[in-house]
């Protein structure tokens, strides 16, 4: 995640000029979200950690008030309410 880190970090400005470039890393956390593969906790760890970056970063601009931050929302209440819980 560093790469990712570092990309929404120094990128932030590019990409407030062009909030459609933020749905690309959207897609990503639901993607991650949605994985099936044999790594899916690390697959949904991930997703969860780039949600967090996208809204730390986005925090009080009009990015998050575009649906961005709602689709990182229901994302996140999606793949949550899929994982069983622990005992």
């Amino acid at each position: 995640m560093p790469t990712i880190n570092t990309l929404l970090k120094h990128g932030r400005t590019q990409l407030l000029e062009q909030p459609e470039l933020i749905e690309v890393f959207v897609t990503m956390v639901e993607m991650a979200y949605k994985s099936t593969s044999k790594s899916k906790l690390a697959n949904h760890t991930e997703g969860a950690i780039l949600s967090q970056l996208i809204m730390q970063y986005f925090e009080g601009t009009q990015a998050l008030h575009s649906g961005v931050f709602e689709r990182l929302l229901n994302s996140t209440i999606e793949c949550t309410s899929s994982v069983p819980q622990a005992p």
